[in-house]
């Protein structure tokens, strides 16, 4: 019997001799490395599968680029604050606040965030028949999209003549602003 586990655990032994001679062979040919690291061993970095990070050959893990930091905008109520503020500068009553024309305000901006760009006041008529009440008011609107503070979006809307009755109209009498992410919205009626 101690002939045969002898020759048992020899013959074991030989096998597992053979099978760590040929996984050695093979590891050195490269047989087991993923072919973005086979590809890569001609160039300065190792790319590691399954993860995002590029690591040099020196063994140094290259930082992470940091993303440009998205720029701050101006909420609705600083564009309310800051074209009222603009209409009394210009001799006219600041806008008082109606809540219809806030719905309309509110609806409208989603549209422009929707859309990604500025409808050019296509959903504009549909939206004010929508919201009951505001077919009694003669309801204006005024668009901007891009400046990153609200005294840049009143600047740039006094400096089209139809947008700046919205600061110079004396006839508004009611109002209301939303914004978000650059995009500007203004409804007034009388």
């Amino acid at each position: 019997m101690p002939e045969k586990i002898s020759l048992f655990a020899t013959g074991l032994a030989l096998g597992v001799l053979i099978t760590v001679v040929g996984l050695a062979i093979a590891v050195q040919k490269g047989a087991f490395l993923p072919q973005t690291i086979q590809s890569a061993s001609q160039t300065d970095q190792t790319t590691i599968p399954d993860e995002t990070k590029t690591v040099p050959k020196n063994g140094q893990v290259a930082p992470t680029p940091t993303p440009p930091p998205k720029p701050t905008y101006y909420s609705g109520p600083q564009l309310w604050e800051t074209v009222n503020k603009s209409r009394v500068e210009h001799g006219v009553n600041p806008l008082k606040q109606l809540d219809l024309l806030c719905t309309i305000a509110a609806i409208r901006l989603n549209q422009q965030l929707e859309l990604g760009t500025l409808d050019n006041h296509a959903r504009f008529e549909e939206t004010v028949k929508s919201v009951q009440g505001a077919s009694k008011y003669n309801v204006a609107e005024f668009l901007i999209k891009g400046p990153e503070t609200a005294q840049k979006a009143v600047d740039a809307w006094l400096n089209t003549l139809g947008h700046a009755k919205l600061m110079t109209g004396g006839e508004f009498i009611y109002g209301c602003t939303y914004a978000q992410e650059g995009y500007g919205v203004a409804i007034t009626a009388y």
